[in-house]
């Protein structure tokens, strides 16, 4: 999450982001800063995705899509081994 939030910056996106490991008031205040504007993407954990209440959503990423896309690349990987294993 910290990796996908930094590229995003990098490309002057506005990100906040949050997990359910940082203390109640760290993820109060960066929502209040996501419902004010001040970031228009805002990048959690499914957990804390399910109760988050914003009327107006720009774009929320969530990581359990970047951990898929993880896991596809890998199984894409492993079957790109096995298959030039088989060719040897």
């Amino acid at each position: 999450m910290d990796d996908l939030s930094e590229r995003m910056r990098e490309n002057h996106f506005t990100v906040a982001a949050m997990h359910g490991e940082m203390p109640q008031k760290e993820r109060e205040m960066i929502m209040t800063e996501f419902r004010k504007g001040d970031a228009r993407v805002l990048i959690t954990t499914d957990v804390w995705a399910r109760g988050i209440d914003v009327a107006q959503v720009t774009m929320l990423l969530l990581l359990v899509l970047k951990l898929l896309l993880v896991l596809v690349l890998l199984l894409v990987l492993t079957l790109f081994l096995a298959l030039l294993r088989c060719r040897w």
